[in-house]
């Protein structure tokens, strides 16, 4: 869903600002693409979360890593 929703940005778009207003009503300006960044960067922070908390309450989550997932599956042991 994220990805349909990226999947057409151009340079132009990412670099325009973006004005918005927090929780708290505090106004902000940001370009497009630090915002992108951000959404990108904050969903794997709650992605680790979520994976840490399994990994404590002893649930096998598979394999994280891209790079063996992904490119190198072979490597997966």
């Amino acid at each position: 869903m994220i990805e349909a929703g990226v999947r057409d940005f151009s340079p132009e778009l990412l670099a325009r600002s973006l004005h918005y207003r927090n929780s708290s009503g505090a106004a902000f300006e940001a370009p497009v693409w630090h915002v992108a960044a951000h959404l990108f960067s904050h969903q794997t922070h709650h992605r680790d979360q979520v994976t840490i908390l399994l990994s404590q309450l002893g649930q096998d989550v598979g394999v994280t890593d891209l790079i063996l997932a992904s490119f190198m599956p072979e490597l997966d042991a």
